[in-house]
Parts: structure tokens; C-alpha cells; sequence
């Protein structure tokens, strides 16, 4: 009878609260907010000779937020990246707005996210180190 009790607490407990919701999520981490336990992605993946990963756009409709997500970076064993979000308004100029560098042989990595805003259309990108090339999602509002 003791472990049914048990058992009933432990599935009332939510796995994780989300913690934020639009522009009040941006510059905070997916995880530890909540958000990326319910996100959807967009996904490009652009093996240039630099080994086999996942560029994502993320967003969670709970949090309405966006952030990039690079994973198995750790089969490119030689040569670090940043990963960003850019954002721009209405088509116009755009500007990184989040962004981390990926070490060599890293295997997952991500960016703080940025709540979105009528008006803004987002994209990830992942630039290699040395001048060796950038990729980029598409833009997604």
C-alpha cells in the first residue's frame, strides 16, 4: 500500500513547469525554463565535409519561443562553430540575437531562446570556425 501511494504522488508531478511565456523567455535557457520539453522544430542538415549534424530551429508553443540547436556536432572532431538565432522585422536587415560557440567534439548544443514578436522572422545558423562556411535554416515567423 505504501509503494501505491508512492507511485500516485510520483505521476501527479509535473516532469517540468514551464516557467516563462513570449518576450519574458528571451536570454533564458530552454531547459531549465521548461520549454523545451514541448517544442517543435524545423530542421536543415548540410553535411558540407564537415562530418554528419542536425542544424534546428526550435519553438515551443507553450512558451512561444524560438531558439537554435545543433546535434551530433561531436563527429566533427576538427573544427569548433557558432551556432545563433538571427532575427529581422518585417523582411528587412537582419541581426544575431543568441549565440554560442560549439567546441570540437561537442555533441549537443544550444542557444538561449528568444520570445517571439508580431512582425520578426527567425532563422538558425551554424558558422564554422577558420572562415570555413556558414549554414542556415530558413526564415520561419
Amino acid at each position: 500500500m505504501l509503494l501505491a501511494a508512492g507511485a500516485i504522488l510520483a505521476a501527479g508531478s509535473p516532469a517540468s513547469a514551464i516557467s516563462c511565456s513570449g518576450n519574458n523567455c528571451s536570454g533564458k535557457n530552454p531547459d531549465s525554463t521548461g520549454c523545451s520539453t514541448a517544442s517543435a522544430y524545423t530542421q536543415t542538415t548540410a553535411n558540407a565535409g564537415y562530418g554528419d549534424w542536425n542544424l534546428e530551429l526550435r519553438r515551443s508553443n507553450q512558451c512561444d519561443s524560438y531558439w537554435a540547436r545543433v546535434t551530433g556536432y561531436h563527429q566533427v572532431a576538427y573544427v569548433g562553430a557558432t551556432i545563433s538565432v538571427d532575427r529581422r522585422y518585417n523582411y528587412n536587415g537582419y541581426m544575431t540575437y543568441q549565440s554560442v560557440h560549439v567546441d570540437h567534439g561537442q555533441a549537443l548544443a544550444y542557444t538561449n531562446m528568444w520570445g517571439r514578436l508580431a512582425g520578426y522572422s527567425v532563422r538558425a545558423c551554424l558558422s564554422f570556425d577558420q572562415g570555413l562556411g556558414t549554414v542556415c535554416t530558413g526564415w520561419y515567423s
